[in-house]
């Protein structure tokens, strides 16, 4: 009897139905391998091994990365001598220097760990199939390494201290989304602060002894500490009040007022440079008062026994004053009388008042007592002259020392001037 044949149908979908059992195999093979760390068929790697004196808890399959991405997968842990050798599967052919370094990192505060890689540079070398020693690694650090160093007491705090950093930042999501925008800006501060101090002109040592000056000076201090955060949190919370826009006010109105303190400020400017002047001016009179203060002070000491006097010679002036004002009460009526003889005199003297040259010449030049005893100019004698007609009369002839002017104008003379017209001056 011949074997029933196969429908065509029938043997398609078997076809189909291994296909796809062989495609589930293998995605289960790779995902298997994937999960497990290991290397995909097909695929070219670079296995780097370094030695750690202590790993944690990293386990294979973490990631390696270098720059902070990732490159490749931790294959193998093996414990040599003491040491710890990290086999290093790298995506790709990469080039590994001798000068390269590893290091054992943190993903997270729960422990994660990943291995840091740098290839190193080509002026060293390839690295070929050394290990890399542990000259070039960095073993792990956990968080729990670090606070093992703290003491009970100081765990407690920074628990606290955690758990308060917690309650304040709950609600604060975009004050926190904000700060992370705001980052690149203050990592570039930041940088510029680091190579500031960084620079050989900082003085970090005194810095640090200035702070643990300052942070010294706090003990003992607590409780004021707690009153001035309780003052600043109340002054926020009332910056706070209406969503803070009291406070959103002010500081739009803060440019305007600004600029108003400014045109102020310019303004006092010109008054300040007087004052400054003025005050320069000032000083020396200053100083010559700083300087006369003792003859002061001695003056203002002396002066109350003289000045206890004053009223018992005032007592004594006052029957002589009294008769003073009697007096100048009966002189009064003189006075007008008094005043039209000044008018007349001065009137008389206005007209001799030309001739006063004249009259002092002749009493100082040719008066009456013209001669001197015995060469002494202090001593004179009355001396006079008679004048008889000259010989010039005689002849007819004009006599040159015969003033034929009566009444010469005033100065005139002594010069033997002819002019009588004194309107214009004297010649």
């Amino acid at each position: 009897m011949s074997p029933r044949p196969v429908h065509r149908d029938v043997a398609k979908k078997v076809v189909v139905g291994v296909v796809m059992i062989v495609a589930l195999v293998l995605v289960g093979w790779v995902g298997g391998i994937v999960q497990t760390g290991g290397a995909l068929p097909g695929r070219s790697y670079t296995y780097v091994t370094a030695q750690f004196d202590d790993v944690g808890i990293l386990k294979t399959g973490k990631d390696v990365k270098q720059d902070g991405l990732r490159v490749g997968t931790v294959s193998k842990i093996e414990y040599v001598d003491g040491l710890a050798q990290v086999t290093m599967r790298i995506d790709g052919k990469v080039d590994v220097y001798k000068d390269a370094t590893a290091f054992v990192g943190n993903t997270s505060a729960l422990g994660k760990k990943y291995v840091g890689f740098d290839p190193g540079t080509p002026d060293a070398g390839d690295l070929g199939e050394e290990i890399l020693a542990v000259e070039s690694t960095r073993g792990s650090t956990s968080l729990e390494d670090v606070l093992s160093a703290l003491d009970p007491k100081t765990r407690a705090s920074l628990q606290k201290a955690i758990g308060s950093l917690a309650v304040g930042t709950a609600g604060h999501s975009e004050d926190l989304n904000a700060v992370l925008a705001a980052a690149p800006e203050l990592l570039t501060d930041l940088e510029t602060v680091m190579e500031a101090a960084g620079s050989d002109q900082a003085d970090i040592a005194s810095l640090l002894i200035s702070a643990d000056e300052l942070v010294n000076r706090f003990n003992g201090r607590a409780g004021e500490i707690e009153k001035l955060v309780e003052n600043v949190d109340r002054t926020v919370q009332a910056l706070g009040v209406d969503d803070g826009k009291p406070l959103e006010d002010t500081v739009a109105q803060l440019p305007e007022t600004l600029r108003t303190v400014e045109t102020a400020l310019d303004d006092l400017y010109e008054p300040l440079g007087d004052a400054e002047v003025a005050l320069r001016d000032l000083e020396p009179g200053a100083r010559a008062l700083g300087a006369a203060t003792p003859d002061l002070r001695a003056f203002l000491r002396d002066s109350p026994v003289p000045l206890d006097k004053v009223p018992g010679v005032a007592d004594d002036a006052v029957p002589a004053v009294s008769s003073l004002t009697e007096t100048l009460d009966d002189a009064r009526p003189l006075l007008d009388p008094l005043k039209s003889s000044v008018d007349s005199l001065a009137k008389l003297l206005y007209r001799f008042a030309p001739y006063a040259g004249d009259a002092e010449r002749f009493f100082s030049q040719h008066d009456l007592l013209s001669g001197i005893l015995d060469g002494d100019d202090s001593k004179h004698y009355f001396a006079a002259q008679l004048t008889g007609v000259g010989l010039f009369s005689v002849n007819g002839l004009p006599d040159p020392l015969y003033r034929s002017e009566f009444y010469p104008c005033p100065g005139t003379a002594w010069t033997h001037a002819t002019a009588t017209d004194c309107s214009g001056g004297a010649n």
